[in-house]
């Protein structure tokens, strides 16, 4: 805690500090709680592998900056029971809290405490007047799944105002830095643009050529699909013959045992080896069946998609809207160095049809320049 303190004291942020944390190897505090009595965040720390004990974050350094129990006060009635028939609680408002200075031993002293407060008043979150993100729970990172975070508007390094760059970045990354996954930063108005030229592609060829786009869509299916159905397809079929054999196994199992050609003590043992197999072959032929349907169904989703797709043809600006009724969701990979370039994939994947290969869907973007790549690259302002 002192360590902590003492850095934001020489001006560190609370992702340095969360970096320092987690390179000297630190306990978080769960962690250190799980370690001194191992009853305490057991699946936490005893199931996941590895166990997270140094994945510090940055709300947990902003959480412990904030505690003035670390300068000797405590305080009372931050938060309220809403109801006594509910755990639920509900945090109150600052001028309800009731402090009690000097209960304990300070570990920082009243100087640190007063130094980091006022430093760390002006890093707060600016006003939120930037307009909605219209790709809020769509867009993820592409490594490790969660939801990208974005940021305010930024401000020109030339005059100071304020512009329209607003970029997205690894919510993981944000919360433990390169240690758990990378930035994967991208420009919103180079994603939007990427979007709205994808969708507008599509959009005029279900008008111009509705055949010639499902006959698109079924042919990368076809491309994409045609192993994973023939795997599909002949585990189903052995796992079923299997399912069959097994029923006429325990049949004769049991007839065996009536009729005194094999004792208990072995009926036992043999007739539990086919039920667990049995249990098994049962859940996975249910499962591989749905996968067939779910694969059989696609021609059927390709048609709604058309359809829907066609509706887009004039769109001139996305909104939330729109987006929620085409995209399922969207990936953006981490960007590379391509013959000096900036290069970065994006992915997008449809409603009822997903991603779709031979489009910019797959395709990779460049963020600065203004030319246009060949094989379905595209450069982005």
């Amino acid at each position: 805690m002192r360590l902590i303190f003492d850095l934001a004291k020489q001006g560190y942020g609370a992702a340095r500090i969360r970096t320092e944390l987690v390179s000297r190897k630190f306990l978080t505090p769960a962690a250190y709680l799980h370690k001194q009595n191992p009853l305490y965040y057991t699946r936490m720390f005893d199931v996941a592998n590895p166990p997270p004990v140094y994945a510090w974050s940055v709300g947990a350094v902003v959480k412990i900056l904030n505690d003035e129990i670390y300068v000797g006060n405590i305080i009372h009635h931050r938060e309220l029971l809403v109801s006594y028939k509910s755990k639920r609680r509900q945090r109150q408002p600052r001028e309800k809290w009731h402090r009690t200075e000097n209960t304990h031993e300070p570990i920082i002293s009243r100087e640190t405490w007063d130094l980091v407060q006022e430093r760390f008043q002006h890093r707060g979150r600016l006003p939120r007047t930037n307009p909605p993100n219209i790709f809020q729970r769509i867009v993820r990172c592409a490594d490790c799944g969660c939801a990208m975070w974005l940021s305010c508007n930024q401000r020109s390094p030339c005059t100071g105002q304020k512009t329209s760059r607003r970029y997205f970045h690894c919510t993981t990354y944000r919360r433990y830095g390169a240690t758990k996954c990378k930035c994967h930063s991208t420009s919103y108005n180079a994603l939007q643009a990427i979007v709205l030229d994808d969708i507008r592609q599509y959009a005029a060829l279900a008008l111009k050529n509705p055949e010639g786009l499902m006959l698109l869509l079924n042919d990368t299916e076809n491309a994409q699909k045609s192993k994973e159905i023939e795997r599909l397809r002949t585990e189903h079929k052995k796992s079923a013959d299997r399912l069959a054999e097994i029923g006429v196994l325990l049949q004769r199992l049991f007839e065996q045992n009536v009729a005194g050609r094999i004792n208990d003590e072995n009926y036992m043992a043999m007739f539990t080896k086919y039920q667990d197999e049995q249990t098994q072959l049962t859940a996975r032929v249910s499962e591989l069946t749905k996968q067939l349907e779910r694969i059989s169904d696609f021609q059927d989703n390709s048609a709604k998609w058309v359809e829907l797709i066609a509706k887009f043809a004039d769109l001139q600006e996305l909104d939330a809207p729109i987006i929620n009724e085409l995209c399922e969701k969207i990936l953006l990979h981490q960007a590379e160095k391509v013959d000096g370039k900036r290069v970065q994939k994006i992915e997008i994947f449809y409603r009822f049809v997903g991603k779709i290969p031979t489009a910019q869907g797959e395709a990779e973007h460049e963020i600065h320049g203004s030319k246009h790549l060949p094989a379905n690259a595209v450069e982005t302002a």
